[in-house]
């Protein structure tokens, strides 16, 4: 009864703005160390950055397929690109560095090096203390750190923005800098390339995710049970209606690379993922070749990536 109780008032909204309050006005920062005592990747969240403006976070380990595309897409749209590697073993770091000294005049883009193995999300995330430099969750909020202006939208190396929404986006991310500290839901849908080149478009994978949020401690990452992470946050979460309307990205996902490395299982069902199933499912049907009459998947152009980055 106590217990319940006790977990009602932590849920309310009065209770919520309280601990905003506290926050804003008695701690500035909070400290992350790692249970390895390596000093160099300790890291604080400051409550908020005073800095005006959204940076884009990339964690990203070997993409060389999809890293150019990526950052392409974003280039002119977000005011700062961190891009963290984390011991990719293709060229995946050279095409970003080659990118920057070529397409970024506004030295938006800041590139970080992760060191570390991080856990594969699943059990072996479920093992890994959080407070460890191989948490999935540790080296999240790390990189979430290393952004400076006020809201971060955690962006990954798979995506690319949707040409046709990117001037609206750019004017809703400038809208968001005006509004309160809340944490947004941002639409994507999911892209496959089957083993001849050929794209697809899967129309009933579209899915929210609260991706786009203050650059504050109020919301960080947890360790999961069998999963990535746990997102928690103090601050409210965009009601549906806020939802930003479009798809605003593209995630990639091709049949000659591993897309489920970073995962320790792929029992996606027994996680009670359904989104991974249904991704899961949907790349070993594309890697057959035998996708004809899927109404699910739409045929896309040869030339997508072109098309959507220039």
């Amino acid at each position: 009864m106590i217990t319940r109780y006790l977990s009602q008032i932590k849920s309310s909204k009065l209770f919520r703005i309280f601990k905003i309050q506290f926050s804003k006005y008695f701690i500035r920062k909070k400290f992350f160390t790692n249970d390895e005592g390596l000093s160099q990747y300790n890291f604080y969240l400051p409550y908020e950055n005073n800095k005006k403006g959204v940076s884009a976070f990339i964690r990203m380990k070997n993409e060389e397929q999809k890293i150019y595309y990526c950052l392409k897409s974003i280039i002119d749209v977000f005011d700062e690109i961190i891009v963290i590697d984390n011991q990719s073993s293709d060229h995946s770091l050279k095409i970003v560095t080659d990118f920057k000294q070529e397409y970024d005049i506004n030295n938006k883009i800041k590139i970080f090096n992760y060191p570390f193995r991080v856990a594969r999300c699943g059990d072996e995330n479920e093992s890994t203390p959080e407070n460890s430099i191989h948490s999935r969750a540790y080296y999240d909020n790390y990189a979430l750190s290393q952004c400076s202006f006020k809201f971060a939208f955690r962006w990954d190396a798979d995506m690319i923005l949707n040409k046709n929404f990117r001037s609206d986006f750019k004017t809703f991310l400038q809208w968001v800098n005006q509004k309160e500290l809340k944490v947004w839901k941002v639409k994507g849908t999911t892209v496959y390339r089957n083993l001849k080149g050929e794209y697809f478009l899967a129309n009933s994978h579209t899915y929210g995710e609260r991706r786009l949020y203050p650059c504050s401690y109020l919301n960080r990452y947890f360790k999961g049970k069998k999963s990535k992470n746990q997102y928690s946050s103090t601050l409210k979460t965009s009601l549906h209606s806020d939802l930003y309307p479009e798809v605003a990205f593209f995630e990639l996902k091709f049949a000659d690379e591993d897309e489920f490395s970073h995962w320790s299982i792929t029992d996606f069902k027994k996680l009670g993922r359904k989104r991974k199933t249904k991704e899961w499912e949907t790349l070993n049907l594309i890697k057959t070749g035998n996708v004809s009459g899927n109404d699910n998947l739409i045929f896309l152009p040869s030339t997508f990536l072109i098309d959507q980055t220039t």
